[in-house]
């Protein structure tokens, strides 16, 4: 026995336009209603439970309907409860406000929203934020609270009487992976294994995700030069992997040409020739 009604069946019938079923027809659809709505609920629990809440909402109706290819729910919520009207007996309606056709003739046309448009900005430049009205702003409250005050020593220039913009050093954090590949990279150069230096060439010369690396790079070039004067496989290495990075078209580099070049300056050629 189904634990929905017979009657539940006419009201429903009647919403449709159908004022007389026929006899036996309400009691032959309800148990098979009664299980298509256990199905429909039973994935919806499933949905409930996958997004760990302890309470069923519409939104787990629907993707159950949708898993079925069926048509999900349509309606409104309101925060006040509904109000039925009673219109015969064991028949109820939701009590709708009436509305006159002059009120809604006379009523006045709403605003025309405005046409979508779309445009392109720069979130970081050179990893600083520009101040536009597209980028959020920076919560002055947080600021003032992550920055302490400056000391002040006497007879000291006053920073803001200049008029000059001075920005707080950032500390540049390499993540584990990037440290990870510049250790291995510095010690296939450095070392004497034709097969790793040239995997190291290789990467540097094709890699794409190198911009974090490039003044890490610099500065070991920079280093090397300066103490490898007199080695000259290691230096011929040195310098080999700054031909490989200025040959890297994915990389920017010449934000650290000047301190490419200034490494391969200092290579003192009379030693060698």
């Amino acid at each position: 026995m189904s634990v929905l009604r017979e009657e539940c069946f006419e009201v429903i019938g009647q919403s449709l336009g159908l004022d007389h079923l026929a006899p036996g027809c309400a009691a032959e659809l309800a148990p098979e209603i009664e299980l298509r709505l256990r199905e429909i609920i039973q994935d919806a629990m499933k949905f409930k439970s996958h997004a760990r809440r302890d309470r069923l909402t519409v939104r787990d109706i629907n993707q159950a309907l949708s898993s079925r290819n069926m048509e999900v729910l349509y309606g409104f919520g309101a925060g006040n409860p509904t109000k039925f009207r009673k219109i015969s007996p064991g028949l109820y309606i939701t009590d709708e406000v009436e509305v006159s056709v002059a009120d809604i003739l006379n009523a006045p046309l709403p605003t025309i929203p405005f046409e979508p448009i779309v445009h392109m900005h720069w979130l970081a430049v050179e990893g600083v934020q520009p101040k536009i009205p597209e980028n959020d702003v920076a919560d002055s409250s947080s600021s003032v609270v992550d920055n302490p005050l400056p000391t002040v020593t006497m007879n000291a220039p006053d920073p803001s009487s200049s008029g000059v913009e001075r920005k707080p050093l950032v500390k540049h954090v390499l993540t584990d992976e990037m440290q990870l590949y510049f250790d291995k990279v510095t010690d296939a150069i450095k070392s004497d294994e034709y097969a790793r230096q040239h995997a190291a060439y290789a990467s540097l010369t094709k890699d794409p995700g190198l911009h974090q690396l490039l003044p890490y790079f610099s500065k070991f070039i920079y280093d090397q030069v300066k103490h490898s004067q007199r080695d000259l496989t290691l230096l011929t290495a040195i310098l080999r992997m700054a031909r490989c990075l200025l040959s890297n078209s994915s990389l920017r580099i010449e934000l650290y040409v000047s301190a490419c070049l200034g490494s391969v300056d200092m290579v003192d050629l009379s030693f060698w020739l």
